[in-house]
């Protein structure tokens, strides 16, 4: 899914249950996040009943004045998430709540809630064949898996086995080619593997776009019916494209009872249709693709390449063409942006062009030939260090103890709970950077000093810097090499220094490399620009650097 989605559908069921679904999906680089819901619900009036005795009979006597109102309802909520596993391979995930209601008189007890989970994997190779998997309700009835009433009932919620094949068999990358025509066959079939009595089912269908803004569909959809067997229902339907906005009818039939008729309509937004990608329609000038950017508005300026194109559909609004130009101004996020341009053609659209750029948070106070400008820019833009409201990062100020250790403890990402004892004598519980100091101590980033202080205020030493960073990026490997070692890492630290061992492990861990040729001076203050610049060769931080500077993922 490249683009954010919704989705609704309504029908009269049977026209007697009244069915609703909405639901909505949004791309991230972190994968695709969705959420829907699925509601169903039936009021319905009943005559009033008395048992009366009969002999050794009791007798049902229906009231021929009197009625009772009764009232069921059903409803899913669904929060979904999926994401590329490898090439042409997908995964995704539901977690489902279930919730239930019956109501009227004499009813006690009739609510019901309940908790469960699919799994699914989609394969999509390049070619005409596509095929899923998914197993419904996979959570084990002892653990959740449930639906649970107030009157203590318990409910199992039967396990579904589906498996899917979609087969292409005109179109562009399909079996064969006639025109523009498409016509795709789809077949799902599934399984209870709980449930012995219940009989496989398939749905197939069959969709033909003789338009781009056309889909015909017919089909034949199984369920259950009386003693447990499979019942055949006819399907036919429409859907209808216009600018990312697409309406679906749907007749459906059940069991061939003409009453059980049952029509649905669907509105969604998002499901832009394309035409074919032989022609090119337009092109984006600037940015190129690969760019990297410091300023979160970006000017966008293209060309279109076909006279019949007056309008470019540019990151969600219109852009007018003039002279066979376009242009307009986006705005960036701060990571990894995709630029995308539409030529829009009537309903249609047509000729998507896209280039990927890198906005990096870009500071006014660090020069351009600051040998810490990149480390600053790529975690602040990551959100691992922050600047002033002023825009400013001042790169020489000093760091105190307290937030270089906050700094710690944000980035690896662990959870700080409420202070119940001081951790240091001199760090009270209500201090500002309590939580962070007591996670910090209990890590081993930091014990503090031997009187049992912390001395948040005081300005971080280069020495005690480093020696935090050290462990902080898990290089006690290289502290007991150089410790049987135990040489100078340099000139004016003596191997007996205290944090020798921990800077020689630094020095060979690259974190020092703007010290090159200079002396350590271990009691000099570090700077808020030089704790960027160690940290920022730490592991845990340039994984990350390299994935946000990777071209190849997260667009």
């Amino acid at each position: 899914i490249r683009n954010w989605q919704v989705t609704s559908m309504s029908c009269s069921f049977i026209n007697e249950v009244n069915y609703l679904t909405a639901g909505g999906v949004y791309p991230t680089r972190f994968g695709v996040f969705g959420i829907g819901f699925v509601g169903s619900n039936l009021s319905f009036s009943a005559p009033a009943a008395t048992f009366e005795s009969v002999g050794d009979d009791i007798r049902y006597v229906a009231s021929s004045t009197e009625s009772i109102s009764n009232a069921y309802a059903n409803d899913v909520l669904l929060l979904s998430y999926s994401v590329p596993l490898r090439e042409y391979l997908l995964g995704g995930v539901n977690f489902k709540v279930f919730s239930q209601k019956l109501a009227g008189s004499g009813i006690t007890g009739g609510d019901a809630m309940g908790y469960d989970m699919d799994i699914g994997f989609q394969y999509k190779p390049k070619g005409p064949i596509n095929a899923a998997l998914v197993f419904q309700n996979i959570v084990p009835f002892d653990m959740g898996g449930k639906l649970s009433w107030a009157t203590g009932t318990e409910e199992d919620i039967p396990a579904i086995i589906k498996t899917g094949l979609s087969l292409k068999l005109l179109g562009e990358d399909a079996f064969a080619s006639l025109g523009d025509q498409q016509v795709r066959l789809n077949v799902d079939s599934e399984v209870s593997p709980t449930g012995t009595n219940y009989p496989a089912l398939f749905h197939l269908g069959m969709e033909w776009s003789p338009l781009y803004n056309i889909d015909l569909r017919m089909g034949l959809d199984q369920d259950v019916g009386d003693q447990l067997q499979a019942v055949n229902n006819f399907t036919a339907g429409i859907g209808l494209y216009y600018a990312g906005c697409r309406f679906d009818y749907a007749y459906h039939q059940y069991h061939n009872i003409p009453e059980f008729d049952t029509h649905y309509f669907s509105v969604a937004y998002g499901i832009w249709k394309e035409a074919p990608a032989e022609k090119e329609y337009l092109n984006i000038i600037s940015p190129k693709d690969k760019s990297i950017q410091h300023s979160s508005s970006l000017p966008v300026y293209g060309q279109v390449l076909d006279q019949s194109v007056k309008n470019v559909w540019l990151q969600g609004k219109t852009v007018k063409v003039d002279n066979s130009m376009f242009e307009s101004e986006v705005g960036l996020r701060p990571g990894k942006n995709t630029i995308i341009a539409r030529a829009v053609l009537g309903s249609r659209m047509a000729g998507e062009k896209r280039v990927r750029v890198l906005f990096l948070k870009a500071f006014r106070d660090i020069e351009p030939i600051y040998w810490a400008k990149e480390a600053i820019e790529k975690m602040a833009t990551l959100q691992m260090i922050d600047g002033y409201p002023d825009n400013n990062f001042r790169p020489y100020r000093s760091i105190s103890r307290a937030e270089y250790i906050t700094l710690l403890v944000k980035i690896l990402g662990v959870p700080v709970g409420p202070v119940m004892q001081p951790p240091f004598k001199d760090v009270p519980i209500n201090h500002w950077a309590a939580p962070y100091i007591a996670r910090a101590a209990e890590l081993g980033l930091s014990s503090g000093y031997t009187d049992g202080t912390f001395k948040p205020f005081s300005s971080i030493t280069r020495a005690e810097g480093v020696v935090m960073a050290v462990r902080f990026g898990g290089l006690e490997k290289l502290v007991a090499e150089a410790k049987e070692r135990a040489e100078s890492p340099f000139p004016d630290i003596d191997p007996g220094y205290w944090a020798a061992n921990e800077i020689a492990a630094a020095k060979a861990a690259g974190y020092l490399e703007h010290l090159k040729g200079k002396p350590f001076t271990p009691q000099s203050e570090l700077s808020r620009g030089e704790t960027a610049g160690i940290l920022s060769n730490s592991m845990v931080v340039r994984q990350d650097i390299e994935e946000l500077m990777d071209w190849n993922t997260g667009y």
